[in-house]
């Protein structure tokens, strides 16, 4: 909008303060991104425009593919490579808006800092400033002329207003420049993200069929690549999921941990439901009814000539993707429910929290027993939908939220152990994030360690106690022999890996 005096002005301000303002230099959470994706992934739901958010109208664009709502929809090892993909595109857009930002924040502090000036620096620096202010974001929408006519006066020069409205103004110009360079940043992504994306749903498939690997592997070892698909990588990573085999402990540790099995504990009963079929031979018609799906093979004449149609084709695909075809229900594939009472232990599932040593002696083998285990916890907690948090502890320890520190969980896996150990400050950070939210009292806590490790002050003992009486179960993983292990009356049970066995 152009405006040449004060009185233009202060109406142009307010029609800006009735108006929608997005602030570009703040964004929406990761997380948000995240859910966007995986609601799609799971119902084909494609939101509508974000209110003006790059990002997220980018990912509707993606989404409103036919091609890939079928593959997404009809594909878990799909889904999982679409998920991934997008959220590592997401990850770029946000760090390259991030340094943007954190590169002009001497200048957003310049320009608070001009309202406090002196008259005397008002009068010696407006001309400079606003000759910066026009080099710099003319062409996102800054108009210094407007400026240039009310600093000509001393009085225009001392008005407190004017000076205030320079830097709203500033910070629009310079949300428009983000939001272009944005803008620019995702059209540059896009075809090569598209690309990716597009072969590795046609790739990975037919590899994953060809060598005869389950989707329980693909999706442990998928998940440390970092969306980049290389045969070698995945091979490599691969020999380290399917240690869990080698050492079946593993499998019952992690199992344990995403409280999928708890034989020991009977606190309380409830009934387990489940379903049986039965095959019904001897009808003359097998043909129950009418539902909704997407079975090919079971499609009323209706959606077939759709299927047909060359006018109707991107109607079928729409309903095909969003599983709302009309099919036939036959009685043989109708689930009846049976239901059986169990015994197990009713428990609240808290977050996982997964400490391992990484010092020097760990080295080798326990290394990658340690990281197979935590590629198995990985999924699980990914499906159960709960918070991971990872300690890497040596003589120091650093903790990684591993659904939201995807950058430091990568690292993670691909440096080496190294150093000694010290488990103080690691049982500090179990005991930090265990108080950080109420509800991660119910909490699993595993130690991976050869427990070549001296134990900790009775404070922090005590610490452990008390989380134990309050529903938190700590195990340890031990890798190798130890003469004595010193953590034992502290733990809930230790679980052992025997390398020479």
């Amino acid at each position: 909008m152009e405006y040449n005096d004060w009185e233009s002005y202060e109406h142009f301000q307010e029609e800006f303060k009735n108006m929608e303002f997005r602030d570009e230099t703040q964004n929406f959470e990761e997380s948000f991104y995240l859910e966007l994706i995986q609601r799609f992934v799971k119902t084909g739901e494609v939101p509508e425009s974000m209110f003006g958010d790059l990002i997220a109208d980018y990912l509707v664009t993606v989404m409103q593919d036919s091609w890939l709502q079928v593959q997404v929809l009809s594909s878990e090892v799909c889904a999982r490579i679409f998920e991934d993909n997008m959220m590592r595109f997401v990850d770029a857009a946000l760090r390259r808006k991030k340094f943007d930002i954190n590169r002009a924040q001497s200048e957003i502090k310049g320009m608070s800092e001009a309202l406090e000036w002196s008259q005397k620096k008002k009068e010696d620096g407006w001309q400079a400033l606003l000759q910066k202010l026009d080099d710099s974001y003319s062409q996102y929408g800054f108009r210094s002329a407007f400026y240039q006519n009310q600093f000509s006066t001393p009085e225009g020069r001392s008005k407190d207003e004017l000076w205030e409205s320079l830097n709203k103004d500033y910070h629009i110009a310079f949300n428009e420049y983000l939001r272009q360079r944005q803008q620019q940043d995702i059209q540059q992504r896009d075809s090569s993200a598209r690309k990716r994306l597009e072969n590795q749903m046609r790739s990975i498939p037919d590899y994953l069929a060809s060598h005869s690997i389950t989707t329980d592997d693909f999706m442990q070892t998928w998940g440390l690549m970092g969306g980049e698909w290389n045969e070698y990588d995945f091979e490599r990573l691969l020999r380290i999921a399917k240690m869990q085999k080698e050492y079946p402990v593993l499998q019952k540790l992690a199992l344990k941990m995403g409280r999928m099995l708890d034989p020991d504990g009977d606190d309380a009963i409830y009934a387990g439901f489940g379903s049986a079929s039965k095959m019904q031979h001897s009808s003359k018609s097998d043909i129950e009814g009418v539902s909704i799906g997407n079975d090919i093979n079971a499609l009323l004449p209706l959606e077939m000539v759709q299927m047909m149609d060359d006018d109707l084709g991107d109607l079928f695909t729409y309903k095909f993707a969003t599983r709302s075809l009309q099919t036939f229900q036959h009685r043989s594939e109708m689930l009846r429910p049976s239901r059986h009472l169990e015994r197990k232990r009713a428990r609240q599932r808290g977050p996982m929290i997964v400490a391992i040593d990484t010092s020097g002696s760990m080295q080798g083998k326990p290394q990658n027993i340690a990281r197979s285990i935590l590629m198995k916890l990985i999924d699980i907690s990914r499906r159960q939908h709960r918070d991971l948090f990872i300690i890497a502890f040596s003589v120091s320890a650093r903790p990684i939220d591993a659904h939201h520190n995807y950058v430091q969980l990568l690292d993670f896996f691909s440096h080496d152990s190294s150093g000694d150990t010290n488990a103080t400050k690691m049982i500090e950070h179990v005991h930090s994030i265990l108080q950080s939210n109420p509800s991660y009292m119910s909490a699993d806590v595993l130690i991976i360690s050869d427990f070549h490790l001296p134990i900790v002050s009775p404070t922090l003992l005590n610490a452990i106690e008390y989380h134990r009486l309050h529903e938190t179960k700590f195990y340890g993983l031990q890798i190798g022999e130890t003469s004595h292990n010193k953590w034992l009356p502290y733990l809930d049970k230790i679980y052992k890996v025997d390398l020479y066995g």
